[in-house]
């Protein structure tokens, strides 16, 4: 990791709100001064400034690929565990870039865990939640026992992962940990992926199709298979899901219509993460629009894809991909099928 830039900045760390259950790390009021260092990774350019009170970060980013953008900070004395950290700032962009809010904890043997939120706004400042329970362990990690161990917390990152190319300012006004973890109170729509996103794995002998059409002026991904009789067969068409904070949500929305060939009961809908493939109870066949919330706490390991290790329970925060198809033995009809996918939402 590469330091593109040392400022002593007025900090507030650790000065427990009683009030509100949080731990200051940062607040533009704040009047200690405290080292700190803002840290980039390769291919960035920035600079790091205070005014009034506020870290600034100008940055110019020439490639596509996700940089972070980051405070670098130490604690000043060990850490206890806490359930969510909220970072105050606002972001300009540039047409095209994205950026998220992050953390990144790193333990003095070498263990660094971090999450990432949803994507910032461009609205002023905003105040935005990451949940600090179940923290993803980098891929660079070396870790003894598989978990992090506040106590041990040497180093702190703290800022925003930016993807696209061209130039931004990232301002922070106050950093916080805080006992209360983040509840969306709403749901937040998944855009509904293009038929070129989508895998066409299937049987060999099973004849698939997957295209895009449109309801109401909405994208509507179509997918289309037919199954030779007595057979058991399967049309597994999977996309990538997008970078989000999984974990934060209690399951998936989906909103579809299906025909499916007799006796076959429903759909096949699986999340994978890192650790395997887990099954939803099946959607039923419908000839109108449905919606239906698939529960995380309801997803089972797949019988053909065991998860690794000792924890057969679903990892919600390292989700990386969606299937929806179908599987089973056609005995009726021609063996054909249709599904028809208008909305994925994440339901709090």
């Amino acid at each position: 990791m590469k330091m593109i830039g040392c400022l002593t900045v007025s900090l507030l760390l650790f000065i427990q709100a009683v009030a509100f259950g949080d731990v200051v790390l940062f607040d533009a009021a704040g009047k200690r001064d405290v080292s700190c260092e803002m840290a980039a990774t390769g291919g960035f350019d920035g600079k790091f400034s205070e005014n009034d009170g506020v870290l600034t970060i100008q940055f110019k980013k020439d490639g596509v690929e996700r940089r972070m953008v980051a405070v670098k900070m130490k604690p000043v004395e060990k850490l206890l565990e806490q359930k969510g950290l909220d970072i105050e700032a606002s972001v300009k962009l540039s047409e095209g870039q994205t950026a998220r809010p992050c953390v990144m904890f790193v333990e003095k043997d070498g263990g660094t865990w971090c999450r990432i939120g949803m994507p910032f706004p461009q609205n002023g400042f905003e105040k935005a939640r990451l949940n600090l329970f179940n923290l993803r362990q980098a891929a660079f990690s070396h870790d003894g026992n598989g978990k992090i161990d506040w106590a041990d917390v040497d180093e702190m990152f703290i800022g925003m992962v930016v993807e696209g190319k061209g130039d931004g300012v990232l301002s922070i006004r106050r950093i916080a940990m805080t006992d209360q973890k983040f509840v969306p109170t709403k749901p937040l729509v998944i855009k509904v992926p293009k038929a070129k996103e989508v895998s066409r794995s299937a049987d060999p002998a099973a004849k698939v199709s997957v295209e895009d059409t449109e309801f109401d002026g909405e994208h509507v991904l179509k997918e289309t298979f037919k199954f030779p009789l007595g057979r058991h067969m399967y049309f597994t068409p999977s996309f990538r899901m997008p970078d989000l904070d999984y974990a934060s949500y209690s399951g998936i929305r989906l909103t579809y219509k299906a025909t499916i060939p007799r006796p076959i009961a429903g759909l096949l809908v699986t999340v994978s993460e890192g650790g395997g493939q887990f099954v939803a109870p099946a959607p039923k066949e419908t000839s109108e629009w449905l919606s239906i919330d698939l529960k995380f706490k309801d997803f089972a390991v797949a019988s053909w894809a065991k998860k690794k290790g000792d924890n057969p329970q679903l990892d919600v925060a390292g989700i990386t991909s969606m299937m929806i198809g179908c599987h089973g033995t056609a005995n009726a009809g021609n063996g054909e099928g249709e599904i028809l996918i208008r909305k994925i939402e994440l339901i709090p």
